[in-house]
């Protein structure tokens, strides 16, 4: 009875962070990210912010969604795809609440690999590019 029970724990311990990391992954993935910075585009003509959003299939594009006032509060339906490409999961890690992913990726108009280091918390996301510059973002609720 004793190896079976060892034997049971030794099972779960071995599933058990597979299955934390499938779910963990679900929090980026598929999910709109809006950033928090309202900027201006255009020469100054436009407010706007800058998105990202990634897919359950490995493509990801990055959008400025633009806005009628100066602090990013009013719509205009307008959105603008910036870049394309894809991205590959490379490692998962846990940080008190925070889930930590590295991405690998790889942008359309760029010839040369960029990496990720995204952390997310809920409705949150931290996201940045080669471990230098980061930016936050919220998560689009539909």
């Amino acid at each position: 009875m004793k190896f079976k029970f060892m034997g049971m724990i030794a099972f779960l311990s071995l599933t058990l962070p597979v299955q934390a990391l499938d779910s963990s992954v679900n929090l980026f993935e598929n999910n709109d990210w809006r950033g928090t910075y309202c900027s201006s585009y255009g020469d100054g003509l436009f407010q706007g912010t800058y998105n990202y959003r990634f897919k359950g299939n490995g493509k990801l594009e990055s959008y400025i969604e633009y806005y009628t006032d100066l602090s990013c509060k009013t719509r205009t339906g307008y959105n603008d795809i910036q870049t394309q490409g894809s991205y590959k999961l490379k490692n998962t890690s846990f940080q008190n609440d925070w889930v930590i992913y590295d991405l690998e990726v790889k942008l359309n108009h760029l010839n040369y690999l960029l990496f990720f280091k995204i952390k997310v918390k809920q409705n949150n996301m931290i996201l940045c590019w080669d471990s230098s510059r980061c930016s936050n973002y919220v998560k689009i609720l539909n």
